[in-house]
């Protein structure tokens, strides 16, 4: 992997996008751990409740998906997917804020969610397309590799920071971080 690594520090962008890649799910892992919770802790809450918000984010990308990949193909995949990011980031801050000063609702997190899971049906197959963009044909696979490796470990350590930043601070500012994650990651990607 090490030498895998090293053949592609040559292609400009490759580092950026592996960083945005890994600073993006570190806030993929958190925003689950942070909503579960900051759901069942809104009065009333339930089960159903957090299934609603979840399911929020699901259904506009599968139903937008196709829609998403038309986009994908027509403009600069790196903008799609960098906006995405940047814009998806104010949702999660709504949706953090509302949680860190007690007005936050089951309609507002899945309202919050439904408008992420647009952005994801273009974020999606945009995001497919820009790794070929940086790198040669021959290099996909390592390119791929790496991406894949540094995506899973940052999902994984976002799961544990998710926990660790409820148990400290509240689902709020979990959800904040999160928030600022994908901010950063959005403009890395903005700028390949």
């Amino acid at each position: 992997m090490l030498d895998q690594m090293r053949e592609l520090q040559g292609f400009p962008g490759f580092y950026s996008l592996a960083a945005s890649r890994f600073i993006s799910n570190v806030g993929n892992g958190i925003s689950p751990v942070a909503l579960a919770f900051g759901v069942l802790a809104l009065p009333g809450a339930n089960a159903k409740d957090l299934s609603i918000v979840m399911a929020a984010r699901m259904f506009p990308m599968i139903a937008l998906m196709l829609f998403g990949g038309v986009i994908g193909d027509r403009f600069k995949r790196n903008r799609i997917v960098g906006g995405a990011d940047i814009i998806g980031s104010s949702f999660a801050t709504v949706s953090a804020v509302s949680l860190i000063v007690n007005h936050s609702s089951v309609f507002l997190l899945a309202l919050m969610g439904a408008l992420f899971g647009i952005l994801n049906a273009l974020w999606w197959p945009a995001m497919s397309g820009v790794l070929p963009e940086v790198l040669p044909k021959e290099k996909l696979q390592h390119g791929n590799a790496v991406i894949a490796l540094t995506t899973n470990i940052g999902y994984v350590a976002g799961a544990l920071l998710g926990g660790i930043l409820v148990t400290a601070f509240g689902s709020g500012w979990a959800l904040l971080v999160d928030a600022i994650s994908f901010f950063i990651a959005g403009i890395i990607v903005w700028n390949l």
